[in-house]
């Protein structure tokens, strides 16, 4: 999986696309997981931080769900995150 990822990353610096927009709907790993599904915070969390490694800024996408991750504080904590 890894050789995988570093080819993806290496295309996408030669291509350098103008945006690439990822779904991340809360820096909980939990509230995470029960919005987009068992075991995917990491793999998301990973290919953030391959991104700004190779240059990329990624823009952020995020779903507010009411009573998951749409409260003051977790927005605040969210943001402060990224």
């Amino acid at each position: 999986m890894l050789a995988r990822n570093n080819k993806i990353m290496n295309d996408l610096k030669r291509l350098q696309p103008k945006f690439i927009g990822i779904s991340f709907d809360s820096h909980k790993e939990e509230v995470f997981e029960k919005i987009r599904g068992k075991n995917r915070y990491k793999k998301v969390l990973e290919a953030i931080e391959g991104l700004n490694d190779i240059g990329l800024k990624p823009n952020i996408n995020c779903i507010l769900f009411e009573g998951l991750n749409n409260s003051y504080q977790h927005i605040y904590n969210f943001i402060s995150f990224l």
